[in-house]
């Protein structure tokens, strides 16, 4: 649908930003379309990011090169890599994620687990990304976001490895799991864990901009650590990613800008997650209802208990749950100021 005198490979998510803001300068109504300042200003950074593009693809791992691996994380040659993960075995995929195909893999004579994230070479802006999270997560160090290992960058290869977490994501804790359900306290403890992440990363003047029960891993000893920071977006800088509805700052889908008042948001929809019993979470996500929404109208309705686990059932959990909905709530109040 692009002209083809500027459609290409590089200036594609470019076009897609312009497309993406002509369309909300059409929305019907009028009160949802944004501001000319709003729009002059994501104009702007749109060609600051062509700019850019173009400027920093050459030479664009000096600051690597200067710096001792030492100094960064560990480099793994790609023959690392293919080792770690059996060449890349189909069998090790975890999943798929923002910097594509996610595997498990070993290090270090088999000692070491870790997540390994192999990027997708075909991304224009690949190189960028790659290396604005390796400069970024090696400055990050903190007991509640998930640590980089090391990269590889070689043969065309992009790549990243992290510590693996040993009893995976908060989500795989709360859906359709066999396992014991999680205790009051326990939540309480990676909430409160995720919470400290989050304060850490804005005192960075990080956000991350995107935060779903996916992204709260848990480690051998159930300590939250967040992960996909590496995705985070300096200071208050516009972004054109896409994040699932019900997590997403309402402001932000106006604006197009992300504070640290829109991460606020999507801890908000992440502790009503927590509180659901499974099978009114398996509802949520059969009917593809937003949860913030649905949760906020139960509580409203005074019907809150009656989705809250069965963990939340004794008398002294029962008094905590109102504050800690009470708490969820102002999160997600519609205006971040």
């Amino acid at each position: 649908m692009f002209d083809a005198e500027i459609a290409s490979q590089k200036n594609m998510k470019i076009l897609e930003g312009v497309a993406k803001l002509a369309g909300e300068c059409l929305r019907m109504e009028r009160h949802t379309r944004p501001e000319m300042i709003d729009v002059a200003e994501r104009l702007r950074m749109l060609r600051k990011a062509s700019d850019q593009g173009r400027r920093q693809r050459i030479g664009l791992f000096s600051w690597i090169r200067k710096n001792k691996p030492s100094d960064v994380c560990c480099h793994f040659s790609f023959a690392d890599m293919k080792d770690a993960t059996n060449n890349f075995e189909a069998s090790l995929v975890v999943g798929e994620g923002a910097f594509g195909r996610v595997y498990q893999g070993t290090i270090r004579g088999r000692e070491t687990k870790v997540v390994i994230k192999r990027r997708q070479s075909w991304d224009p802006y690949s190189e960028l990304e790659f290396h604005r999270v390796i400069e970024m997560m090696s400055k990050l160090q903190h007991h509640h976001i998930v640590p980089l290992i090391g990269y590889c960058y070689e043969e065309d290869e992009m790549i990243l490895v992290y510590d693996n977490m040993a009893r995976g994501s908060l989500r795989d804790r709360l859906y359709n799991t066999q396992s014991p359900p999680l205790t009051w306290i326990q939540r309480l403890k990676i909430c409160i864990g995720a919470a400290r992440a989050l304060q850490y990363l804005h005192e960075s003047h990080i956000i991350h901009g995107n935060l779903k029960t996916v992204d709260i891993l848990l480690d051998e000893e159930w300590t939250a650590k967040i992960t996909d920071t590496g995705l985070s977006k300096t200071g208050s800088s516009s972004t054109d990613e896409a994040t699932k509805s019900g997590f997403l700052d309402p402001e932000y889908v106006h604006t197009g800008q992300l504070t640290g008042k829109s991460d606020v948001y999507s801890f908000g929809a992440v502790l009503f997650e927590v509180i659901c019993a499974p099978p009114v979470l398996d509802r949520v996500l059969q009917f593809e209802d937003i949860l913030a929404d649905w949760a906020a109208r139960w509580k409203e309705e005074g019907n809150l208990r009656t989705i809250a686990g069965t963990y939340l059932k004794g008398k002294n959990n029962l008094r905590y749950l109102n504050k800690f909905t009470e708490t969820a709530e102002k999160c997600l109040a519609y205006r971040g100021y």
